[in-house]
Parts: structure tokens; C-alpha cells; sequence
């Protein structure tokens, strides 16, 4: 499920890459994939998600995937004059932190600190309140997003079947820093947004669910019997009273009641096993598609280990 916070959220996780057809299309289709239901390593009381591999990458792969990235960035741009401000090049992945806010919070501890508002946004927000811009002017000095960026459209990549998947300049620090780092970059970003796709496609799927519906109704009468009055966890986490961009004294007893009635009403469980189902039979579509974006992922890896290690770094 997508919440009003999610914007931010996706902005740090999903990436920008055409979502026509994987390589792996065209291959003959094999029946429908018997999912086994495996408990979720990212949310307690919740069952995985065939998809969380890609959502949510092993955080010691992405990390050095991540600093390798920023290390070649940072060198080109001092090397063209520019103080280079850390993670401007490319956006944050979602972090296992996050994950729970795929169904709002699940967590009553998390809760109580951060309300419905994700810790990752909570963290980011305080950290932009007492940064001092003019210690990193960044994208503000005349020049500096243009070594960073370069020409969006300077360059293509296509598939094996020829077709455009993405566009950059390669001459840029960004661009640099995907071909030297993660040379199959465009396949993988492609591979995800097909991940992310299919995900909003079930979240729609997944809220007229019967089972849904029913597990949703039992949520919304636990919520009544402490005296608040929502259909969904999404209806509680999207109130505009709490559109805030901190967590509010109002705001946190209410989060804790749902994170509370999700696993007493037994939505949680319902709600995740629901979608995770849903999930594979929209992934029965692409066959391989997982297994592909984690071998990339784990090349990416080895390649940053390895660029990291001439660097000196």
C-alpha cells in the first residue's frame, strides 16, 4: 500500500527507468508459481513479500554499492572545482526501517516515537532544520549541477532487443560513477521499477480483497473501542490532522492504537499475505525477475569492493 507520505518515500526508493518489458520477456511463461509463505525478516508479524529483495537490498551490498558511487562522484567533482555535498547524485534507497510503513505503522514502539510518519523522514527533517546551508551550497553554485548531471539525454541505453531503457550523460560525475561502479545500472533500475509497478498494481487489487475487507473491518471495530473512528490504517495514517511534518502529541496515541488493533484484529497478517500472493502471480509475468536484479546486485557489489580497493578508499 502506497500512504500520503509515501511521495518522500518513493523518492528515496524507486527509481526512474522505463518500465516497458524485462529481458527476460518473451521467454515461455511457466505455470503459476506456488508461493510459500515465509515470515518477513523486515516486519514483525507480517509474511514477506516476494518483492522485498528488491525493495528493501541487503543493506552491507547497498552500502558499498552506495559509498563507491559517492567516492567516485566526490573525486570528479573536486577534480572540476566543486565541493561535492554527499548524496546529491542519486536518490536514497528505502532502508529495512521502512519497510513496516507499507501497511502505515505495524510497530506500537515505533510508534510511539514517530507516530505514522516514517523514522527515516522524521531523522531527515531534523537534519535539514540544523544543517546550515551555507556550509554546502551544492546545486546553487553556478556549474555544479551540470558537472554533476551533465546532458540527461547525452546518451542511451538499450536492451537486448535494442530498445531504449534509460538516457544520461556519461561524461558527468554521476555518469562516471554508474559505469565504473555499476556498469548494469539501467538494467537494474528498469528491473525495479517493473518491481515498483506491480506493486501499485496490487495495492489496488489488494483493498477490494474480500479477505481484505473483512480483516480491515475487525481493524476499524478495535479502533472504535478506543474511541477513533477509520475504515483502514491508511484512512488513520493519511488524516490531515497529522499531515505534519513532525509527529504530533494527537498524532501518537492514534498510531499506537493502529500499529495495536493491526495485530489483535489480525489485519496484518491477513493484509500481508494478501499481497504477497497478489504479488506473485503479477511476478509469474516476469519470470526471473528477481533472481536477475540480485545477481546484477550482487556483481554491482563486488565491482564496488573492488573500485573502493583501487581507489584507496
Amino acid at each position: 500500500m502506497i500512504t500520503r507520505r509515501s511521495p518522500r518515500l518513493l523518492t528515496l526508493v524507486l527509481l526512474t527507468a522505463a518500465a516497458a518489458g524485462c529481458s527476460t520477456a518473451g521467454a515461455a511463461s511457466p505455470g503459476p508459481t506456488t508461493l510459500e509463505l515465509r515470515e518477513s525478516a523486515l516486519i514483525s508479524g507480517a509474511y514477506a513479500n516476494p518483492l522485498d529483495p528488491i525493495m528493501f537490498p541487503d543493506e552491507a551490498e547497498q552500502a558499498a554499492i552506495t559509498a563507491a558511487r559517492e567516492a567516485v562522484v566526490s573525486a570528479c567533482m573536486q577534480a572540476r572545482g566543486f565541493t561535492y555535498v554527499p548524496g546529491e547524485a542519486f536518490g536514497k534507497r528505502r532502508g529495512a526501517q521502512d519497510a513496516q510503513y507499507t501497511y502505515s505503522v505495524t510497530d506500537p514502539a515505533v510508534a510511539a516515537v514517530y507516530g505514522f510518519h516514517p523514522e527515516s523522514w522524521v531523522k531527515e527533517v531534523k537534519e535539514r532544520a540544523s544543517s546550515n546551508p551555507d556550509d554546502a551550497p551544492g546545486r546553487e553554485v553556478a556549474g555544479y549541477e551540470d558537472a554533476l548531471f551533465g546532458q540527461a539525454d547525452a546518451a542511451s541505453v538499450t536492451d537486448d532487443d535494442g530498445v531504449i531503457i534509460a538516457t544520461y550523460d556519461p561524461k558527468s560525475c554521476a555518469g562516471q560513477a554508474k559505469d565504473q561502479v555499476t556498469p548494469e545500472w539501467a538494467k537494474q533500475e528498469r528491473i525495479a521499477d517493473i518491481g515498483a509497478d506491480i506493486l501499485l498494481d496490487v495495492s489496488d487489487l489488494v483493498v477490494t480483497n474480500d479477505e481484505f475487507v473483512h480483516a480491515a473491518s475487525a481493524w476499524s471495530a478495535c479502533m472504535a473501542d478506543q474511541g477513533y473512528d477509520y475504515a483502514t490504517p491508511m484512512d488513520a495514517n493519511n488524516d490531515e490532522a497529522f499531515a505534519t511534518d513532525l509527529p504530533t502529541a494527537a498524532e501518537i496515541p492514534v498510531a499506537i492504537a493502529s500499529a495495536e488493533c493491526q495485530h489483535s484484529s489480525g489485519l496484518l497478517r491477513t493484509w500481508s499475505r494478501v499481497r504477497a500472493q497478489l504479488t506473485q502471480r503479477k511476478l509469474d509475468e516476469h519470470p526471473g525477475l528477481v533472481a536477475q536484479w540480485l545477481e546484477l546486485q550482487r556483481t554491482a557489489a563486488t565491482t564496488a569492493a573492488a573500485t573502493t580497493t583501487d581507489s584507496g578508499h
